[in-house]
């Protein structure tokens, strides 16, 4: 009983944490014996308790408050038993427990250690906490338990530490070259400097001999998809991530956010490579798994949304659009996926207008374009000239045409004049060259056989300068100019 009694003491006035349970009132009873009895005896304690003395009901009331006692010393909250422990709630035990074995806390010092071993260690692996656990084997390693152990448990326990120590020491390395991947990034690196760096830092990792648990595996594993796509190869892209995807584990709320990027970084590449009906057959059966709609996923829906356009299955872009409505996230989300959003929904106005959507017995006025307000709405697409700028021209464009304004079309000059200052490379060849012919179109009054001669080299280059060729940014074309160029010359209402 003296240990019970030096644990009282050291916890004084503070709470003695107990869940509400019949259990938890023995052991209530025992610590409010043993706090008030001068000289507490095992015989009365029993019969306070309600239990024969030495029976396995009275050591397992006194294992019970040993744990009480330790976790009030130590500041740990009992938890209930319909709700397990969290990540957070075991990281603060953890670190507690750690705190109170490296304290001067005389004899029950060793007690406390040895209950480190046996109820904090193995939450703090479950739950990844590496750096209280790697301090919680050295604790266990310089505490007088460790001398007292057995020669087989203690060689163990030396292993222990090695192996967290040489997994903290991976750890850390990925650590590192993953924020410096990203301070690459920020700081705008070439391609080649970024290929150099990503190689090393992945055979860096590799090489170094320690478990491989989910820390360093998503590193190893995200910076070989960083190297891939710096070196612009996505079909090994695509091949990598489909091997890496079935090593996480998507039931996992920790893991659920690597396995987001992994996702999302497919699609890109299914759109990078133009293959487009895998990409979009892809995003829906991984957005048919999807319980709820939030934010959280808008950008596989978008990803999805995009590469639908692009393989022309127009009606798949409607669908995930109206669920992304009725999930009612879009004000939620940040500014430039906002407006990436409105240029998709612009899209489908123009595409239901041409008749190629079915909107069932939908009101169409719910996707109807006002452009006014979508031109107000684009501060930042305003600003990336060979970007998500080309689509704010195009859909502006398009409006004067749907609105059948041919008198008043005076854009003509000042879209030449950003055509000849901004989309002059190659991987812009093919928005120049659309958009060119667009304004031929308009200016003579959506009259076909006028502008037939003079619009001959525009849709010529189009045709030598395929989706995909010459660099061009995935992003930069929705709908493809080809599609929008057939659908505005062939529709029957102009």
């Amino acid at each position: 009983m003296e240990q019970f009694v030096e644990l009282i003491e050291m916890l004084g006035d503070a709470f003695l944490p107990v869940q509400p349970s019949k259990l938890g009132d023995r052991v209530s009873k025992l610590f409010n014996y043993l706090k008030s009895s001068e000289q507490p005896t095992e015989e009365v304690a029993a019969r306070k308790v309600g239990v024969i003395s030495g029976s396995a009901d009275f050591r397992k009331v006194k294992h019970h408050l040993k744990l009480a006692l330790i976790n009030g010393v130590v500041a740990i909250k009992s938890s209930s038993k319909d709700m397990s422990p969290n990540r957070k709630e075991t990281n603060h035990k953890v670190w507690n427990y750690v705190s109170a074995a490296q304290s001067d806390l005389g004899p029950v010092k060793d007690f406390i250690a040895t209950d480190l071993i046996g109820t904090v260690i193995e939450p703090a692996r479950h739950f990844d906490l590496q750096e209280p656990l790697l301090v919680a084997h050295l604790s266990l390693i310089n505490s007088e338990i460790a001398n007292l152990m057995r020669s087989k448990p203690f060689l163990e326990l030396c292993q222990k530490v090695h192996t967290e120590i040489d997994f903290d020491y991976k750890l850390q390395i990925g650590h590192k070259h993953l924020a410096h991947s990203n301070f690459l990034n920020i700081k705008r690196a070439s391609n080649a400097e970024k290929i150099s760096y990503l190689a090393g830092a992945v055979a860096e990792i590799n090489e170094i001999s320690a478990e491989n648990r989910f820390r360093t595996m998503h590193a190893s594993l995200y910076l070989g998809l960083k190297l891939r796509f710096a070196k612009r190869d996505y079909d090994s892209a695509i091949d990598f991530i489909e091997k890496a995807l079935p090593q996480y584990d998507p039931t996992n709320a920790r893991q659920r956010p690597m396995v987001r990027v992994f996702q999302n970084n497919l699609l890109r590449a299914f759109l990078y490579t133009c293959r487009y009906e895998e990409g979009v057959n892809f995003g829906c059966r991984l957005l048919e798994k999807e319980t709820s709609l939030k934010a959280t996923i808008y950008a596989s829906q978008e990803l999805t949304m995009m590469l639908a356009l692009r393989s022309g299955d127009y009606q798949v872009a409607y669908r995930i659009y109206k669920e992304v409505v009725d999930a009612k996230v879009v004000n939620s989300l940040n500014h430039n996926y906002k407006e990436t959003f409105l240029i998709i929904k612009a899209y489908l106005y123009l595409l239901v207008d041409f008749k190629l959507i079915d909107t069932g017995k939908e009101n169409v006025g719910a996707i109807k374009l006002k452009i006014g307000r979508f031109i107000n709405d684009m501060s930042l697409s305003s600003k990336e000239k060979k970007r998500r700028n080309i689509h704010v021209i195009i859909i502006k464009l398009l409006n004067h045409y749907l609105n059948k304004k041919s008198t008043d079309f005076d854009m003509a000059d000042a879209i030449r004049k950003y055509v000849q200052r901004h989309l002059n490379d190659s991987k812009t060849i093919r928005a120049k060259n659309f958009i060119l012919a667009l304004v031929l179109f308009l200016e003579n009054g959506f009259n076909c056989r006028l502008i037939k001669q003079a619009v001959e080299k525009h849709v010529m280059e189009l045709n030598n300068h395929p989706v995909g060729q010459n660099d061009q940014d995935p992003f930069g074309e929705l709908v493809t100019y080809d599609s929008l160029w057939n659908h505005l010359i062939s529709d029957p209402n102009k």
